[in-house]
């Protein structure tokens, strides 16, 4: 049983801790969340005690692993508090808005040997594991295009259109199609929404049990904000914009 302390009582962390009372192999110890009041009411409803604090959960023996969903702004802090007191943590990401903390918080997980899991979850979509795997068995043969769109909640500007944007599609009970030889195949899948919080949390607890690296980790979180630096630079620029080594 991995007992957990969640930062964070927001609308992530609410969804963090009714997964982490849901899990049979967890227990919600510890919340806190700079509005008592919402660490009380998540606590009303999935159990455990609101900390007074950080310190309190650091220094507590009752803790064997920290969910951090609190405010960007904190992450790169309470991350050093648990390579402090080395308890392996999954960290909402971002992992900071500048790149340059983000290198050296992730550093320092480094050599403290810590295991902090970014939460991608969009790795543990069943769709998205579903191409991998296929790719993985070579199913479909050698790879030419890999095409994946991602797109935030912020609406297009009214230059997209003349006054805006409308779209219909056809209800489908999944979002993963297989275009084969033998014709398109489309699988049955639940919304990846709520899905694949619980999909990646518990991919972290099997990993923390059983000793094995955490996926997508912290490197994985400091390449993925390169990138994206890179890219916004590139949109500004007009130009290319070489990754860093």
């Amino acid at each position: 049983m991995l007992r957990f302390a969640l930062f964070g009582a927001g609308r992530a962390g609410r969804i963090h801790g009714r997964n982490i009372a849901a899990h049979p192999r967890a227990d919600l110890v510890f919340v806190y969340d700079v509005n008592r009041e919402a660490a009380e009411r998540l606590c009303g409803e999935y159990g455990g005690q609101v900390a007074a604090g950080p310190e309190a959960i650091w220094s507590s023996d009752e803790t064997d692993a920290v969910l951090i969903a609190s405010s960007t702004d904190t992450h790169v802090e309470l991350l050093r508090g648990a390579i402090g007191f080395h308890k392996p943590t999954y960290c909402e990401k971002p992992i900071d808005q500048d790149v340059a903390r983000a290198r050296e918080i992730e550093r320092e997980a480094a050599a403290g040997a810590l295991p902090v899991l970014v939460g991608f979850r969009r790795r543990y979509v069943p769709e998205y594991q579903a191409v991998r795997n296929s790719l993985r068995d070579g199913e479909l043969g050698r790879v030419e295009v890999i095409h994946m769109i991602s797109r935030d909640h912020k609406p297009p500007s009214l230059e997209y259109g003349e006054r805006g944007m409308l779209q219909a599609s056809p209800a489908r009970s999944s979002r993963l199609a297989h275009y084969s030889a033998t014709g398109i195949r489309l699988d049955r899948l639940d919304d990846y929404y709520e899905e694949s919080f619980a999909a990646t949390l518990n991919a972290f607890i099997r990993d923390v049990e059983a000793g094995a690296p955490v996926q997508p980790d912290l490197a994985d979180g400091l390449r993925a904000q390169l990138i994206a630096e890179a890219a916004v630079e590139s949109l500004a620029t007009n130009r290319p914009v070489p990754l860093p080594d």
